[in-house]
């Protein structure tokens, strides 16, 4: 399968799924909310010292991202793996969950679904990012990895991303040791 094609599966799926998270009407819940404050997370001059935005800049762009993805697109890449990269060290940090593939990944993956759906920029990063990762079994809050993608997914996006994972040759569920 041609890797445009790929993106494009990619794209449409994470899209619905995530457009039937926004409609069930969940709200974040503590697993998956994460709390803007990137100073408590050391990320405030990190971040700032990373990219070519000063610490304000760095700070207006974070707290930007916590409510909606609208800049998303206006972003250089390297803003967008940071900012990637905060929320993810940040989930971390608060206990709310661990993911392990790069900031580069889901970079690549979230510019992928916002081709094919435009309703993710109303949506803050953390919870695009932990949808993302839970279609893709990365992200560890402690809970079984299947139960959280029904959770998370419902049952038709749930059996539609088993589907995907199978296509690209991935266990369609959780492997267990």
């Amino acid at each position: 399968m041609q890797k445009k094609t790929l993106y494009l599966i990619l794209g449409i799926l994470s899209a619905a799924a995530i457009a039937v998270f926004a409609q069930s009407g969940n709200q974040r819940s503590a697993a998956t909310a994460v709390k803007p404050d990137y100073a408590q997370a050391g990320l405030k001059q990190a971040g700032a010292a990373l990219t070519r935005k000063s610490p304000d800049q760095y700070n207006a762009m974070m707290a930007e991202l916590s409510t909606n993805m609208k800049s998303w697109g206006s972003l250089h890449p390297d803003d967008q793996r940071i900012a990637l990269a905060a929320v993810i060290q940040l989930l971390a940090q608060q206990g709310n969950g661990k993911i392990s593939q790069t900031p580069a990944y889901y970079a690549d993956w979230i510019n992928q679904t916002l081709l094919t759906n435009k309703e993710v920029l109303a949506m803050p990063l953390d919870r695009v990012l932990v949808i993302h990762a839970v279609m893709d079994y990365d992200f560890d809050n402690g809970k079984d990895k299947d139960l959280l993608a029904q959770e998370i997914l419902g049952p038709s996006m749930y059996e539609a991303n088993k589907a995907r994972r199978q296509k690209l040759g991935l266990p369609a569920e959780e492997v267990k040791p």
